[in-house]
């Protein structure tokens, strides 16, 4: 049942869209109840602390919360010596950016300099005239609660399947290969550096999935059938790189453009030039090695995807 009501969910609203408009509800109006100064703040902060996984959701959570706190400290000192007005407030939004930068808070930057403009631009009103410090304090309080009822949202409701986020990673790794490969028989350029951004988000994904076990997130497959996948793909970024900069695309051998043929189902446009015989061989010899390599992954892939279905069905 409670799969039927998660596969409901992913197809017609999109889970974490939908956790992500439930934890930020929850959080305005739990705010609300306890008389919050702003609710708002609360709701903000709850959308960040949804992710794709367990570890990246607390990570998001505690990372948010401090750089808050940090925000909080240079608005408040700002606010202490006088040093206020539109120059101060650049300098402090520059150095606010620059600490979340330095310890890599990037996706909290946009919190914690709110939190400083915030009470640096703040003026005591009637009745309780609350002083900026104790401003800054429900500020800070109002953003912890938000991250607080996301993060709880994110575990104990519909919580992420590693499983499902890891085997979207693969499906567009295996695309950018496909891709990349493509444009190198058309004669094209490739971009190099998409294969570090994939390498990194590969990496992250597997570290994710160990880390999540500590929070009580089961996974129903062995980690060395991962890792295997991931060294594969490593490598295939290594073969396309290669190749894309040995030069000119030499005449391909039968065998070669069979597999090529085969693997995609269809006739690509081949831009081959006459070359050496020594050069045509060797790119043959690596490419060869390529497509099977390929052809593995995709195995690979299709496997996984089944193994995740029949888990599900199981469920």
């Amino acid at each position: 049942m409670t799969t039927d009501v998660s596969t409901f969910f992913r197809k017609f609203f999109g889970l974490r869209t939908l956790k992500t408009a439930l934890a930020t509800a929850l959080a305005l109006y739990i705010a609300m109840a306890f008389d919050l100064r702003m609710p708002v703040m609360a709701g903000l902060a709850a959308i960040v602390t949804i992710q794709s996984s367990i570890t990246n959701s607390f990570r998001a959570s505690i990372d948010r919360l401090i750089s808050t706190l940090v925000g909080l400290l240079i608005g408040s000192f700002f606010n202490f010596i006088n040093f206020l007005g539109f120059f101060p407030l650049i300098l402090a939004i520059v150095l606010v950016i620059n600490i979340c930068n330095y310890f890599k808070w990037k996706d909290s930057i946009s919190l914690a300099v709110m939190i400083s403009m915030m009470i640096m631009v703040y003026t005591p009103t009637a009745p309780d005239f609350m002083p900026y410090w104790l401003y800054g304090i429900h500020r800070f309080f109002d953003t912890f609660v938000g991250l607080l009822i996301g993060f709880l949202v994110n575990y104990f409701i519909l919580r992420p399947d590693p499983a499902e986020f890891i085997l979207k990673t693969y499906q567009r790794s295996l695309q950018v290969c496909e891709s990349a490969l493509k444009n190198i028989l058309a004669g094209q350029t490739i971009a190099i550096d998409r294969f570090m951004e994939e390498v990194q988000l590969l990496n992250e994904d597997l570290n994710n999935l160990r880390k999540d076990g500590k929070y009580g997130s089961k996974y129903y497959f062995k980690l060395h059938r991962l890792a295997k996948i991931n060294s594969s793909f490593f490598t295939a970024f290594a073969f396309l790189a290669q190749l894309s900069e040995e030069g000119p695309l030499p005449s391909l051998s039968d065998q070669n453009k069979d597999r090529i043929d085969s693997y995609f189902a269809k006739d690509l446009v081949i831009k081959s030039q006459g070359s050496s015989q020594t050069y045509t061989d060797n790119y043959n010899y690596y490419l060869a090695d390529l497509l099977q390599l390929m052809e593995d992954l995709k195995e690979a892939v299709k496997d996984l995807e089944k193994s995740i279905k029949a888990k599900e069905k199981s469920a």
